[in-house]
């Protein structure tokens, strides 16, 4: 079966996903608080905004 351009943006949304939820992860360990450090929230703001 062969992918279709749609399969595979799927695909690729769902591994940005993954990646992003990874990064997030990452950051959380190295704050000594609970608190997003503005540059993640820019980039989850531009992220989500994206037409």
């Amino acid at each position: 079966m062969r992918n279709t351009g749609v399969s595979m943006i799927k695909e690729s949304d769902f591994l940005a996903f993954v990646n992003l939820w990874n990064y997030l992860g990452e950051q959380q360990k190295a704050l000594s608080s609970n608190q997003i450090p503005p540059s993640v929230s820019h980039r989850l703001s531009e992220l989500f905004t994206r037409a």
